[in-house]
C-alpha cells in the first residue's frame, strides 16, 4: 500500500500512543523515544514496504536507538513483526535469529555491534544493508575508531541514524558538545567536517519531514561508503507538553500527566481517521535469515605440544578451527604481540580473513564480536588478562542475552606480576561471573584442547564463556604424574593427578587447584609423599560448577586437609569449593589467595616470594596444619 502524508502522520501517531503504554507497563526513556517515531515510519512503512526494497534488501538487519526502544516495538507492531508478546519481553534482544539486532542500553554498543553485522554481510558477500540508530549521548561516549573502522573495512552496507533533538537527560546539548550545535542555517557544518574525514558518506535532513525521510532514505544501501543521515528532531515530538518540557519528560510523570498525553494522542488520531478513513495497514515482509544447524568441524592437531606453551596450541586449534568453518567461525583480537605473530592475514577491505584486528578498544572488540554472533557466528577474542578486564560489562550482556562469544584472556593471574601492580589480574573470575556463562582455565597443554573441542561440540550450552589461558603449563609425565581418565573431565567439570606407581587413590592431603599453579603444587606433593604423606592433586576445569559432586566429595572425604589454591581471586574459587562440598568437610579446607577469606586462611602474602607461591610455602602449610590441631588454631579462623 502506498500511504500520503495525511495516512503516514497517522501511523506515527499510533505508534506514538502504543510506546507510551508500553512506557507505562515498563518505564524507561519517555520524551526520548517520541522524537524518532517519524524516522521509523518512513522508514518501515515506506522504504521497507516498496517493490524497490527486494533482493538482499530483503535480509537488512536494523538496530533502533538504545533510547528509543518502545517506539521501536510499537512500530514493529504495527507493521506486523511483532505481536503482543513484546509487551512482556522489555528490554530484549529481538529475534536474534532474524533480522533484527540487540537492543542496548549502554552507549556505543550499538554500533559495535552493527559493524560486526555488516562484516558478515560482507564476508558472506551478501551485502545486504545494517541500519543502526544512535544518538547525541553516543558522540560523546566515543565513537571515533568505530567510524574509523567502518571507513577501513569499506562497509558501505552500514548506515548510521543520528538522532540530533539538541536535549540531553539533564541538559541542552550546547553545554557538552559543540558540533552539534546548529549554525544560522540549522546545520552542522562541524560535525559534517568529522565524519566525511573518518571516510563516510555525511547527510542532514528534516527528522520530521516524511517527504525528505523517504528521499534521503533511498541512499541505504547505494552509497560507496558508509552513510551517516543526521536527523534534526524535536524531543518529545506528539505531545505538546512534553515537547515544551523534554527534560522534564525525560523518564517519568504522573499519572493525571499519562492519562492527558494519551487522550491528546487518542483524539487527534480519531480526527484524522475522519478524514482518512479506516487505515489498512500492509504487513511489511522481510527474508528470515538462515539458521545453520549443522555442527561445527572441530580440528584434530597431530603435533606433541610438550614442549610449547598453551598460546602455541591456542594459535594452532584456533587457525585450523577457523579455516574448517569459513564463514562461521570469526577470530577477534586487538593490538597485542600474542598468540598471533605478525605475519598473520587480517580483515581488510581487500581480504576477506576470518581474523579481525580492531586496534586497542577491547570492549568495542567484544561488541563486534556480539554483532557477528547476532549474525549467525561464533565469534573468539582473546586479549591480555590485564586488558580484557574492561570488557566485563559488556561480558555481561553476551551472558543476558545468551550471545555464542568466547573470551580467551592470555597470561592471567600471577603470570602477569612481574608487569607491576597495574597488571595484577586477579579479579577477573569475580568480574566475569553471570548466570548464563562459564568460566574455563587449562592447566596442560591437552586441556586446551579438551576445552575448546567440548566448548564447541555445544556452543548452545556453554557459551558464552570466558577461557584462561595461562602461559605456563603443568607438564604432569615429566614429573611423574599420571592423570585419571579423562572422557567425562569436562562434563565433571574437573580430573585428578596421581604419582606414578601410587596404589590407593585415597589421599590424606588433596589439592584441588586450576591453571598454572598446579606446577607449585605438583612440587609440594613429590616432596610430601617422599616424606610418606598420599596426596592427590585435583584439576578444576569449570570455575563456575563442579558439576561431579559425589566424585569431588569422594576425595574430601578420604582426605584430613583440602588445599584450595587457584591463580585467581579466592573468592570464586572458594565460592566454587564450598558450594560443592558438604558442610561438615568445610572446615577441612586451607583457601590460598589475596586477601583472608572463610576459615583457615593463610594470606598470600605471608607465603609470597618474589611474587611467586612457591612449593616450599605450600609444604611448610601442609606440615603445619599436620601437626597442629587444626580445628582449635584460632590464629587460622576468620
Amino acid at each position: 500500500m502506498k500511504y500520503n502524508i495525511l495516512q503516514m502522520e497517522l501511523l506515527s501517531n499510533i505508534i506514538r500512543l502504543e510506546a507510551l503504554q508500553l512506557w507505562k507497563r515498563n518505564h524507561g526513556p519517555l520524551s526520548g523515544t517520541l522524537s524518532i517515531v517519524d524516522v521509523y515510519t518512513v522508514l518501515f512503512f515506506k522504504i521497507f514496504s516498496t517493490s524497490d526494497w527486494n533482493g538482499q534488501k530483503k535480509l537488512t538487519r536494523v538496530i533502533p536507538k538504545s533510547t528509543s526502544a518502545f517506539a521501536f516495538y510499537a512500530t514493529l507492531k504495527q507493521a506486523g513483526l511483532f505481536d503482543e508478546e513484546v509487551k512482556r519481553h522489555l528490554p530484549p534482544v529481538v529475534r536474534k535469529d532474524g533480522w533484527i539486532g540487540g537492543v542496548s542500553s549502554t552507549l556505543t554498543k550499538n554500533l559495535d555491534q552493527a559493524i560486526g553485522m555488516a562484516l558478515v554481510s560482507k564476508f558472506r558477500s551478501d551485502n545486504y544493508p545494517v541500519i543502526v540508530g544512535i544518538s547525541e549521548g553516543d558522540l560523546q561516549a566515543g565513537v571515533s575508531q568505530q567510524a574509523r573502522i567502518a571507513s577501513s573495512w569499506s562497509l558501505n552496507n552500514l548506515t548510521v541514524i543520528l538522532d540530533c533533538n539538541q536535549v540531553q537527560s539533564s541538559y541542552t546539548i550546547n553545554n557538552a558538545d559543540p558540533t552539534v550545535i546548529p549554525d544560522k542555517r540549522g546545520r552542522f557544518p562541524r560535525l559534517k567536517k568529522i565524519w566525511e574525514g573518518y571516510g563516510w558518506d555525511y547527510r542532514e535532513v528534516d527528522g520530521h519531514n516524511y517527504r525528505k525521510l523517504e528521499q534521503i532514505f533511498q541512499l541505504i544501501g547505494n552509497t560507496k561508503k558508509p552513510l551517516i543521515i543526521v536527523v534534526k528532531t524535536v524531543k518529545g515530538k506528539g505531545v505538546p507538553f512534553i515537547e515544551k518540557d523534554p527534560i522534564r519528560y525525560i523518564h517519568k510523570m504522573s499519572e493525571e500527566e499519562y492519562i492527558q498525553a494519551t487522550n491528546y494522542l487518542k483524539r487527534k488520531i480519531a480526527s484524522m481517521q475522519r478524514k482518512t478513513g479506516p487505515l489498512q495497514i500492509t504487513p511489511v515482509h522481510f527474508h528470515r535469515h538462515t539458521d545453520i544447524k549443522k555442527l561445527l568441524i572441530l580440528p584434530r592437531l597431530q603435533k606433541n605440544y610438550n614442549g610449547d606453551t598453551t598460546e602455541q596450541v591456542f594459535r594452532d586449534w584456533m587457525t585450523a578451527f577457523s579455516d574448517l568453518n569459513k564463514g562461521r567461525v570469526f577470530i577477534v583480537d586487538t593490538d597485542n604481540p600474542y598468540p598471533f605473530p605478525l605475519s598473520v592475514t587480517i580483515y581488510s577491505s581487500k581480504n576477506k580473513s576470518s581474523h579481525i584486528s580492531v586496534g586497542v578498544n577491547e570492549r568495542m572488540a567484544v561488541n563486534i564480536a556480539r554483532g557477528i554472533a547476532n549474525s549467525g557466528g561464533f565469534p573468539i577474542f582473546g586479549s591480555a588478562a590485564t586488558h580484557i578486564q574492561i570488557t566485563a560489562e559488556d561480558f555481561m550482556r553476551c551472558a543476558i542475552d545468551r550471545d555464542p562469544v568466547l573470551l580467551v584472556s592470555f597470561r592471567p593471574g600471577s603470570d602477569l606480576g612481574h608487569w607491576g601492580l597495574t597488571h595484577n589480574s586477579n579479579n577477573d573470575c569475580l568480574l566475569f561471573s553471570f548466570p548464563d556463562s562459564f568460566i574455563f582455565q587449562a592447566a596442560t597443554n591437552n586441556d586446551v584442547q579438551l576445552i575448546f573441542n567440548s566448548i564447541y561440540s555445544n556452543p548452545a550450552k556453554y557459551l558464552p564463556a570466558y577461557f584462561r589461558l595461562p602461559t605456563r603449563v603443568f607438564k604432569p609425565k615429566e614429573n611423574g604424574f599420571m592423570s585419571s581418565d579423562m572422557t567425562n573431565a569436562f562434563q565433571d567439570g574437573f580430573y585428578y593427578f596421581y604419582k606414578d606407581g601410587k596404589k590407593s587413590k585415597n589421599a590424606k592431603v588433596l589439592f584441588a587447584g586450576s591453571g598454572t599453579i598446579l606446577r607449585e603444587c605438583a612440587e609440594a606433593i613429590i616432596a610430601l609423599e617422599k616424606r610418606g604423606v598420599d596426596c592427590l592433586l585435583i584439576n578444576i576445569l569449570n570455575l563456575t560448577e563442579i558439576n561431579n559432586k559425589d566424585l569431588f566429595n569422594r576425595f574430601v572425604n578420604e582426605a584430613d586437609i583440602v588445599i584450595s589454591i587457584i591463580d585467581a581471586n579466592p573468592l570464586s574459587m572458594s565460592g566454587l569449593i564450598f558450594k560443592t562440598i558438604s558442610n561438615e568437610n568445610r572446615e577441612k579446607v586451607i583457601m590460598m589467595g589475596l586477601n583472608d577469606f572463610g576459615r583457615g586462611i593463610y594470606s598470600r602474602d605471608e607465603v609470597l616470594k618474589h611474587n611467586k607461591l612457591d612449593a616450599e610455602s605450600l609444604i611448610n602449610i601442609v606440615s603445619q596444619s599436620l601437626t597442629a590441631d587444626f580445628k582449635r588454631n584460632k590464629n587460622h579462623e576468620k
